[in-house]
């Protein structure tokens, strides 16, 4: 059994994959139910050289490549399961339930229509926003798209501005001209040219 020391660079310079291998190369070390240990330190663990491991290794002249990167997992696509309501006025606050949201990111955004939303909160599974009406369209469906920050837009549905309910001021364009109506609480209505 031939043993490696630290002095000894030239000798053995394939990567040792086999536990008995290490540990016939590295003085002192031994194996213990399929692991190496050098003392209390693990050399080869679960199948791997570990990072302290790697470096005796190294010392001892024996070149360990460097491992490969960790696999990037991609995240999820995100899946919109519903929004809810699909009607409302401007700024109504609108619910988009699913997965795959991740946590909010300075890039995350939703729109309704061409128009940005408020977000109010977002969790991976559920994004409250306050829509805003951006357009001049009522009663007709906008889509809403969610983009979470990998940038991922997905469609969430479609939500209609609904025309004012009563008892809000109405919108009047400057120099509109003409008849309005309105109802002040108590007061009976009266014409006002």
């Amino acid at each position: 059994m031939t043993k490696i020391t630290a002095g000894v660079k030239k000798e053995a310079r394939e990567v040792p994959m086999d536990p008995g291998d290490i540990a016939a190369k590295i003085e002192g070390s031994e194996v213990v139910a399929g692991n190496v240990l050098l003392g209390n330190i693990y050399l080869y663990q679960n199948g791997e050289v570990t990072g302290e491991g790697r470096r005796v290794l190294k010392e001892a002249g024996i070149e360990v490549p460097d491992l490969p990167p960790e696999p990037v997992v991609p995240n999820p696509p995100p899946t919109v399961a519903s929004l809810a309501p699909t009607s409302g006025v401007d700024g109504d606050e609108v619910v988009i339930t699913g997965t795959g949201f991740q946590e909010q990111g300075e890039h995350s955004q939703v729109k309704v229509g061409t128009a940005d939303a408020v977000i109010v909160s977002w969790t991976p599974t559920e994004v409250i926003i306050a829509a805003l009406q951006g357009t001049n369209v009522f009663d007709a469906p906008l889509a809403v798209w969610l983009r979470p920050n990998d940038k991922q837009d997905v469609n969430a549905g479609a939500f209609t501005f609904t025309t004012e309910p009563a008892g809000q001021a109405a919108r009047v364009a400057p120099g509109t001209q003409g008849e309005l109506n309105f109802d002040l609480e108590g007061v009976p209505p009266k014409k006002h040219k």
